[in-house]
């Protein structure tokens, strides 16, 4: 069995305004990181309403029938296992977006979470995490292995 993995990278400071850095709180960060690891699920969501390939699964939710969700093999590996995650920082969004670019080179699932401020960041739309994968692990290691675990 593949080794799959899904990687949260959460950005640990942002401009406070006044030329200094702040950090974000504990409770943000994991609601961000919560944002970015169910965003590739709500994407093909709303992608099964279109034309679509690929293999199809029938998904249930409060015992109605919704609709057909589009995932990969892997994504369905991932979903049914062990859900596999780790969450890595970053210090600037610079970085941030760097991984996110790397990552869609290489072809790899990524999701950029911007937070809309209403809460720590002074009304400013802010670029707070993002989501790789799920993936193998050995493909998201190559991009994200060498940042620091949360």
């Amino acid at each position: 069995m593949k080794d799959i993995k899904q990687v949260i990278v959460v950005r640990t400071h942002y401009p406070d305004g006044n030329g200094g850095q702040m950090k974000i709180l504990p409770g943000k960060a994991i609601a961000q990181a919560c944002h970015a690891s169910t965003a590739w699920l709500a994407c093909r969501l709303r992608r099964s309403e279109g034309p679509h390939q690929g293999t199809h699964y029938d998904c249930k939710a409060n015992e109605v029938y919704y609709n057909k969700f589009i995932i990969s093999e892997i994504e369905y590996t991932w979903l049914m296992g062990l859900n596999k995650k780790v969450t890595l920082v970053v210090s600037s969004e610079e970085e941030l977006l760097d991984i996110s670019a790397k990552a869609k080179e290489v072809g790899i699932l990524c999701y950029v979470i911007e937070d809309e401020g209403l809460t720590q960041f002074n009304g400013v739309k802010t670029k707070t995490c993002l989501a790789l994968g799920p993936d193998e692990s050995s493909k998201i290691d190559a991009i994200t292995g060498h940042l620091r675990l949360r």
